[in-house]
């Protein structure tokens, strides 16, 4: 059978017809009608790569290519030595929920990352927004969905109202979020923002462009009060104790920051005032823990005729889209969304066994590794600039 590479392919009687699929794409659709009506059975074997490749006059790289898809998908599985076994026949996709947040900073990005990969891997998966404040009411809901699930992807804030009726079901199910709230004595299997991390790769950039004065910019601590410039210090804070400890790293004595009770700009131009009229020399460097943090400060600043980075540097935690928008644009850590996605999808790859059924008794964290991705809030602070008549960064004015 030949196939054109251009818009030949062939219909249920093998013969060519017309479409926009590449020539690997009409090989895996032509493979996948024949796994779908029988011809390739479940538990068999398809043909090799080089009969298939002589069956549709094309290189063997292309069908491997074909085979990929059929992969991904979950309806075949390559083991080398003995051949390409068929494992699913298409039919039947495995339908999941995802519990959690689908708007906001991360959670957007997060739940876009975990579609993609299920519609890879030939599942249906449908999420549920937890309606704020009403427990019982969101109960119900999550029982209703969980009559056609067979899995769930549960986001981490909503665990200890979600977990025990999955676990109370026998569903099988995956938590993903943030790692300063992950439960501490709970049984399960935990995919984690390295967030600590990604704060000390973000700390360890701007130590080697020469900044010894770096502050934070993060949440207001627990139990603090006062002005924001004072309210960041909180060893109940995750970030705040990841970015004491890369701070450290560095033999940097000197911290500064900003606890944000709010994401008021007018409470952040008061702040970021504050912080720079602090007695001493000012921070020439923020790490904000998200980046709609710097976004927001980075307008604060404009308003106050500072630029970043000539006047202050910045950088962001998520490379979320506010670090595309920001002018310049931010520099930001990436928190792997896409390997946190594949990893959480992975998870429900194969047929339970026995033993998968059987309630976790251990709990088993998986931290992706951060990446810092570069662009151009950041600038060189030279130890020359360090002293006392040169690097000022003032606002009292």
């Amino acid at each position: 059978m030949m196939i054109s590479s251009s818009t030949d392919f062939a219909d249920g009687r093998g013969r060519m017809r017309k479409g926009r699929l590449r020539l690997y794409e009409q090989i895996a659709q032509i493979t996948d009608q024949k796994i779908r009506n029988g011809e390739y059975p479940v538990g068999g074997l398809l043909p090799s790569e080089n009969q298939l490749a002589r069956f549709f006059s094309c290189n063997p790289l292309t069908v491997s290519r074909a085979l990929q898809v059929l992969e991904d998908r979950g309806q075949i599985r390559r083991q080398r030595g003995r051949g390409t076994i068929v494992t699913a026949n298409g039919h039947a996709s495995k339908t999941l929920l995802y519990i959690g947040e689908m708007e906001g900073h991360l959670y957007k990005n997060q739940f876009l990352a975990l579609c993609a990969q299920a519609q890879q891997k030939n599942c249906k998966l449908y999420g549920l927004a937890p309606p704020a404040g009403d427990t019982e009411a969101f109960k119900q809901c999550l029982l209703a969905d969980l009559e056609h699930a067979q899995g769930a992807i549960l986001q981490i804030n909503f665990y200890h109202e979600a977990a025990p009726l999955l676990q109370a079901r026998g569903l099988r199910f995956v938590t993903i979020g943030h790692d300063q709230i992950l439960p501490e004595s709970q049984p399960g299997v935990f995919l984690v923002y390295d967030t600590a991390r990604a704060i000390e790769l973000a700390v360890d950039h701007l130590a080697a462009e020469g900044h010894r004065r770096i502050g934070l910019v993060t949440h207001q601590g627990p139990g603090l009060t006062g002005p924001a410039h004072q309210t960041y210090a909180s060893p109940q804070n995750y970030h705040y104790r990841a970015y004491r400890t890369a701070l450290y790293k560095h033999g940097i004595e000197t911290e500064s920051g900003i606890g944000m009770q709010t994401d008021d700009p007018g409470e952040l131009v008061a702040a970021v005032r504050a912080l720079c009229s602090e007695p001493g020399r000012p921070p020439t460097a923020l790490v904000c823990d998200m980046d709609y943090r710097a976004h927001t400060l980075g307008r604060a600043l404009a308003s106050l005729g500072r630029q970043v980075p000539r006047d202050l540097s910045l950088t962001g935690i998520g490379d979320t889209p506010w670090a595309e928008a920001m002018t310049p644009p931010l520099s930001s850590v990436n928190l792997r969304l896409d390997e946190i996605a594949e990893l959480a999808l992975g998870f429900f790859n194969h047929a339970p066994s026995a033993a998968d059924r059987e309630p976790l008794r251990e709990k088993l964290v998986l931290r992706v590794e951060p990446r810092l991705i570069l662009r151009q809030s950041v600038a060189h602070f030279p130890a020359a600039s360090d002293h006392p008549s040169q690097g000022d960064f003032s606002l009292n004015q």
